[in-house]
């Protein structure tokens, strides 16, 4: 196993990493660990799985963001395919919760790029991880399976097919007998083949691996697969046992427990669940930020030290509805803070039933209407206040029109926060690798030092600390020299985002300066941009506002044309029709409706209202089109076939502005 393996062995270390500066970086720390390493580096998740089929390795140093990887799924992913392989993984996200997700799904290190600075340093995680990582159990089946599942001899054909197979795949003994074993393998599974096959060789096993196979109506099934080494009369297996298990109902289970459990942490409301005796079982952010209790301070306490005393009655009347399967409607009540302070709250309480129907507590729903009490209040004064209506409702239309002035200025500075969070995301990467390669230079630097004070300097140390030193100033510079691209390129978007000075400008090169400071946006999701605009076209006008109106339009179809993972591509096209300025802008996306089309641009409208929609970016596009640039713009959208959006703009704003 991977941590109890002799020092006289090396680590086998695999190296999953895209950038090729930052693989290098770790390579060079682990040359100085002083311990022997053999790793190998791959820049993908596919090569990973290939690496993993034709080689045993005892850990991964995994980073998270890889071209062909999905995030934390890489950890379960090379866990399903190498269960006694340790990971760590490495990566330019200094996040607590993303760390903890990470080790949940299997990962037994997490490294923030940048904050190790030393081969030793690093071995010391290394050999921790693999002390830590659970071996996998390389005992087959015993006899009492021999009815159970997929028999293959070594060259892969079928020779045995169970009962419990012919129940999960729908196809016969008669029918598979003699047939291969890949036969059961989807064309986009192929790279699996040679994984487990290699595996087998090894005599080692693949334990609980997620995947599909092909079931008899044609179509692809969910299964968890186990494969064991068959042991023959010679040296190595003689084939292989594949137990068999349909997961497509615990996948579906999985994934609506999962939206489900995200939804109530999301929610802003108070959510809690119950036992049928009135115990708290859950309790969601939203309610430790409402009632300022925090999970540990009320999970197995009555729900009744949320209620104040008068209102117990009720309490205990509502704990008897559930118990009998009754829901409770929405009505107004009170609950009780942490500090003593009563709430306001639309309560509502819901029977919670398991798989077979029966009973097994409640789950608890509390908004908090403070807001609509004080409101309520408020009309009632104003009711009361009648010979002053007209000048109150006239000082609350001022102040509507103000607040809606402050929105539409929170949503340029929201514009600005985006391109200074794009800003922190991009530049974090070649930052922490020239970091760690500056103070690796400073620890050998301080050997060197030390060496020549004690006259024990030698010529072969002296060179290799010019290897050394080579070797990391050519990392840091090439690190420094991307970031200062990087600041340069998104000064000059963020200067004219705050301010609306007139100045001439090329539209292409401004344009890709803007797509730089949304490309951590654009990177989480499968759309891709494309730009067609003559490198040579010059504009006199104020390119904040063509930085707001181009922000607004890819973040618009990033969240409203696209669901999660679909792909598509985003087109803009600009060329001179005389003295204008022609903008095509075009999403593949899922499009609009009729009624959602003819309420594009009306502020506050969106149709994603609680999922990052505002409502006002459309709004400000229209304004900034059409007032501050003195222009026209006209939309075109069916359901399904996409957005077209096109700008008519003078070329010249400050003519434009002379002769208007």
């Amino acid at each position: 196993m991977a941590a109890t393996q002799g020092a006289t062995r090396p680590i086998r270390l695999l190296i999953v990493e895209d950038m090729a500066t930052d693989a290098r970086l770790i390579q060079f720390l682990l040359d100085e660990a002083g311990r022997p390493i053999a790793s190998d580096h791959v820049s993908s998740m596919q090569a990973a799985v290939h690496a993993l089929a034709d080689a045993s390795y005892d850990l991964a140093l995994l980073d998270l963001g890889l071209p062909d990887g999905f995030g934390l799924e890489n950890i379960q992913r090379l866990k399903g395919l190498a269960p006694e392989l340790a990971i760590i993984v490495m990566t330019g996200l200094d996040d607590e919760q993303t760390a903890r997700s990470a080790q949940e799904r299997g990962a037994q290190g997490y490294l923030v790029k940048g904050s190790v600075t030393d081969g030793h340093e690093l071995l010391t995680h290394i050999e921790a991880a693999l002390a830590s990582s659970v071996g996998e159990l390389e005992a087959g089946p015993g006899d009492s399976n021999l009815r159970l599942g997929i028999e293959c001899n070594g060259e892969g054909v079928i020779t045995g097919w169970g009962e419990d197979v012919e129940q999960v795949m729908g196809f016969s003994a008669d029918r598979m007998l003699g047939q291969p074993m890949d036969c059961l393998i989807p064309a986009a599974r192929r790279d699996e083949i040679a994984l487990i096959d290699g595996r087998i060789r090894r005599g080692q096993s693949v334990r609980e691996f997620e995947t599909q196979r092909l079931h008899a109506d044609g179509r692809e099934r969910d299964v968890s697969l186990s494969v064991f080494p068959l042991s023959g009369a010679d040296a190595g297996p003689a084939g292989s046992r594949t137990m068999i298990r349909d997961i497509t109902e615990l996948k579906r289970d999985r994934a609506d427990a999962m939206q489900l459990a995200a939804i109530v942490e999301s929610s802003q409301d108070v959510i809690i669940a119950i036992t049928l005796d009135g115990i708290i079982t859950h309790w969601n952010p939203g309610a430790q930020n409402i009632l300022g209790y925090s999970a540990e301070n009320t999970k197995g306490q009555p729900f009744t030290m949320l209620i104040p005393g008068e209102r117990h009655r009720r309490a205990r009347e509502m704990l008897e509805q559930a118990r009998r399967g009754q829901p409770v409607t929405r009505f107004d009540g009170r609950m009780q803070r942490n500090d003593g302070s009563e709430v306001d709250v639309s309560i509502s309480l819901t029977p919670v039933r398991d798989r077979d129907g029966g009973l097994v507590g409640a789950a608890i729903v509390a908004s908090d209407i403070t807001e609509r009490k004080q409101a309520e209040l408020a009309l009632e004064r104003e009711v009361a206040e009648r010979t002053t209506a007209n000048r109150e409702l006239q000082a609350t239309l001022d102040q509507l029109r103000d607040a809606q002035d402050q929105l539409v200025q929170a949503e340029k500075m929201a514009s600005l926060g985006g391109l200074v969070a794009g800003v922190a995301h991009e530049i974090n990467t070649p930052v922490g690798v020239g970091v760690t390669a500056a103070s690796h230079l400073r620890i050998k630097l301080e050997d060197l030092q030390r060496a020549y004070a004690e006259g024990q300097l030698k010529r072969s140390q002296l060179d290799h600390f010019m290897e050394n030193a080579d070797q990391a100033t050519h990392i840091v510079l090439s690190n420094l020299r991307r970031a200062s691209e990087l600041i340069q390129s998104f000064k000059q978007v963020a200067v004219d985002q705050s301010s609306s000075e007139r100045r001439r400008f090329r539209l292409r090169e401004y344009i890709d300066e803007i797509l730089l400071s949304l490309k951590p946006r654009i990177k989480r999701s499968n759309v891709t941009v494309e730009v067609d605009c003559d490198p040579a076209l010059e504009l006199n006008s104020v390119p904040g506002a063509y930085s707001q109106i181009f922000t607004n339009l890819v973040l618009n179809s990033l969240l409203h044309g696209y669901e999660a993972q679909q792909t598509g591509c985003i087109r803009l096209r600009a060329d001179i029709q005389g003295q204008t300025l022609v903008v095509d802008y075009r999403d593949d996306g899922q499009g609009m409706d009729a009624e959602t089309l003819s309420r594009i641009f009306d502020p506050f409208f969106t149709t994603k209202r609680g999922s990052g929609g505002s409502g006002l970016g459309m709004h400000v596009v229209y304004n900034l089109i059409t007032q501050k640039l003195r222009g026209k713009v006209r939309v075109e959208s069916r359901p399904g076939q996409g957005m077209h959006l096109q700008m008519r703009l003078p070329i010249d704003l400050e003519q434009e502005t002379t002769h208007g």
